[in-house]
C-alpha cells in the first residue's frame, strides 16, 4: 500500500481526511433525509386532524409551512456539510455570504407562503359573506403590494451582504418614490381609503347607504380606487374612495337590517279616536302579512302626534327586514287605510 501511495504521489493523510469528510457529509444528508421523512409523516397526521376542525385556517397554515420546513432542513444540512469540508476553509467568508443570501431567500419565501395562505383564507371568508368584489379588487391587490415590498427589502439586504453599496440605491429609490407618490397622489389616496373601508367595514356590498350630498342606493362594488352605488333608477354612481371616507353617510343596513317605517295620516276632530286606532292597526297587520320583507314579528303601533288646524295627526310604525320593502309597504297601507276609513265613515280633511 505504501508503494502504491509513493508511486501515485497521493498523500495518505489527505486521502483519509477526504474520505472521512465525505462520510460525514453523507451521514449529514442521510440524517436530513430521515428528518424530512419524519416531518412528512408528522405533517400528514396534523393535516388529518385539521380536516376534522370547523375552520380551514389550520389546513392552510400546515400546507404553507411544510415545504419551507423541508427546505430549511436541507439548507441546514448543506451549511453543516460546508463547515465539515476543510478544503472549503479558504473560502469561508464567501461561503458565509452565500448562506446568508440563501437564508434570507428562505425566510422571505416561508413568510410570504404563510401570509398568502392567511390571505387566501380571508378571501374565502369574504366570499362566504358575499364580499366577492372586495376580494377581487382590493385584497388581492394588497397582497401583491405587500409581497413586492417584502421582496424589495430582501433584495436590498442581499445586495448589501454581497458587498454592493446600497445607500445610493436606497437614496435613488427614495427620490423616485417621492416623485411617484406626488404623481399618483390621488390614486394612492383612493387606494389607502379603499384599504381603510375594507378593514373598518363601515359599509359592505349590498348595504343601502345615504350620503350627506344626497345620493343614496345599494353598494354595488367596493374597488381599490372607487365605490359604486346603484340607485333606484338603476343608475350607477361612482364615488372615489377618498371622498367616500371623508363624507358623512348613513348605512341603513347596520348595525342590523331591520328598521322602522312611519306612515303619517290625520283624521277630523269629530272622529272616534279609539275607532281610528283599531281600524288603522288592523289594516296595518293585514298589509304586513302580504308584503315580503315586512317584519311580522313586530306588531304595528299607532301614536297620535298633534292637533293641527283641521286634523288630529297620527303615525303608524311598522318594521321591515329589507330596506326596499318600506316603499311597497307604505304604498299598500295607504290604499288599505283610505279604503277602511271610507267604509268606517272616518273623515280625512285636506
Amino acid at each position: 500500500m505504501a508503494q502504491f501511495f509513493e508511486s501515485t504521489g497521493i498523500d495518505p493523510e489527505n486521502l483519509y481526511l477526504t474520505i472521512r469528510e465525505a462520510l460525514v457529509v453523507g451521514i449529514i444528508f442521510v440524517i436530513a433525509v430521515i428528518i424530512i421523512h419524519i416531518l412528512k409523516i408528522f405533517f400528514r397526521k396534523i393535516s388529518a386532524r385539521c380536516d376534522k376542525t370547523e375552520t380551514m385556517l389550520d389546513n392552510y397554515i400546515v400546507e404553507a409551512v411544510d415545504v419551507p420546513v423541508y427546505a430549511g432542513v436541507f439548507l441546514l444540512a448543506l451549511y453543516l456539510s460546508s463547515r465539515v469540508m476543510t478544503t472549503l476553509m479558504p473560502y469561508e467568508g464567501s461561503i458565509n455570504k452565500f448562506f446568508v443570501v440563501l437564508g434570507t431567500l428562505w425566510a422571505v419565501y416561508a413568510a410570504l407562503k404563510v401570509f398568502n395562505s392567511l390571505l387566501r383564507r380571508y378571501q374565502e371568508f369574504l366570499m362566504e359573506h358575499k364580499q366577492q368584489k372586495i376580494e377581487s379588487h382590493l385584497v388581492k391587490t394588497v397582497g401583491q403590494v405587500i409581497s413586492a415590498i417584502v421582496w424589495g427589502i430582501a433584495i436590498i439586504l442581499i445586495l448589501d451582504q454581497m458587498g454592493y453599496n446600497v445607500n445610493a440605491l436606497i437614496a435613488s429609490m427614495g427620490i423616485g418614490g417621492i416623485a411617484v407618490a406626488l404623481a399618483a397622489q390621488d390614486t394612492l389616496s383612493n387606494f389607502l381609503a379603499g384599504f381603510y373601508l375594507m378593514l373598518d367595514r363601515p359599509l359592505r356590498v349590498g348595504d343601502y347607504i345615504k350620503l350627506s350630498s344626497g345620493e343614496e342606493g345599494f353598494v354595488e362594488e367596493i374597488g381599490w380606487r372607487t365605490t359604486k352605488i346603484r340607485q333606484w333608477a338603476n343608475n350607477i354612481v361612482v364615488i372615489p374612495n377618498a371622498s367616500l371616507s371623508k363624507t358623512v353617510f348613513t348605512n341603513c343596513y347596520q348595525p342590523e337590517q331591520t328598521m322602522p317605517v312611519h306612515v303619517q295620516c290625520g283624521v277630523g276632530y269629530d272622529s272616534d279616536l279609539e275607532k281610528v286606532e283599531k281600524a288603522a292597526v288592523e289594516e296595518a297587520v293585514k298589509v304586513m302579512q302580504c308584503i315580503e320583507g315586512a317584519d311580522t314579528s313586530m306588531t304595528p303601533v299607532l301614536r297620535f302626534k298633534e292637533f293641527s288646524d283641521s286634523n288630529i295627526n297620527f303615525f303608524v310604525t311598522f318594521h321591515v327586514k329589507d330596506f326596499a320593502a318600506q316603499y311597497l309597504l307604505s304604498h299598500e297601507y295607504m290604499k288599505a287605510l283610505y279604503k277602511r276609513f271610507k267604509e268606517e265613515g272616518i273623515r280625512i280633511n285636506s
